[in-house]
């Protein structure tokens, strides 16, 4: 568990608090019908363990939907699987496993993240960008990688939204589209045209 290998290894989580209160006793699978979730996700994780939570702070009523799991800097898993039983056993969700460069964006983006949510907020974002330097080298491309980017999505960027739209005009032969929620008008609008 995360408790455990909190003795050997560095682990920080950063938590969408809005998301870990909703959480249900997942008894309907036979491994969990004698488990009871604890009441404070936190507390839970902090409690006899070296495991480092903070809060992403939901300003303005928007919370952090990413999922990312960042492994030595080296590695990361990103998609759209929560931590949860039912993500894991019940639903289906797609993660993709990156490395190279990407990783090391990946990275620096959960650092700025893990410092807003720390005291100080976007003071300690500024203090982290302008006097903090990594302590590890870049991840380096090689020739069998390809490029990929970081497309963000919140209350004033829409790169993601406007990524998709660009595709979708730009297609020739088709169009696949696997996503539990379709109810955006304007981009059902540009796959109708």
């Amino acid at each position: 568990t995360l408790k455990e290998y909190s003795k050997n290894v560095d682990i920080r989580v950063l938590v969408d608090y809005i998301g870990s209160i909703k959480t249900k006793n997942p008894s309907k699978d036979l491994a969990y019908q004698n488990y009871t979730l604890p009441k404070d996700i936190i507390n839970f994780l902090e409690e006899d363990s070296n495991v480092k939570v903070r809060v992403h702070p939901d300003t303005w009523i928007t919370s952090d939907h990413r999922k990312i799991f960042l492994i030595d800097r080296k590695k990361a898993y990103l998609g759209g699987m929560n931590i949860a039983n039912e993500y894991r056993y019940t639903w289906h969700d797609l993660m993709v496993s990156l490395e190279g460069p990407i990783v090391s964006k990946l990275v620096k983006n959960f650092y700025k993240a893990w410092s807003f949510a720390g005291l100080g907020g976007d003071f300690a974002v500024a203090y982290r960008s302008l006097f903090t330097k990594s302590k590890r080298p870049e991840n380096k491309e090689t020739s069998d990688m390809i490029n990929v980017r970081i497309l963000n999505t919140g209350a004033t960027d829409y790169e993601i939204y406007d990524a998709q739209i660009e595709a979708i005009r730009r297609a020739k032969q088709r169009i696949y589209i696997e996503n539990p929620y379709f109810s955006e008008y304007s981009l059902i609008e540009e796959l109708v045209n």
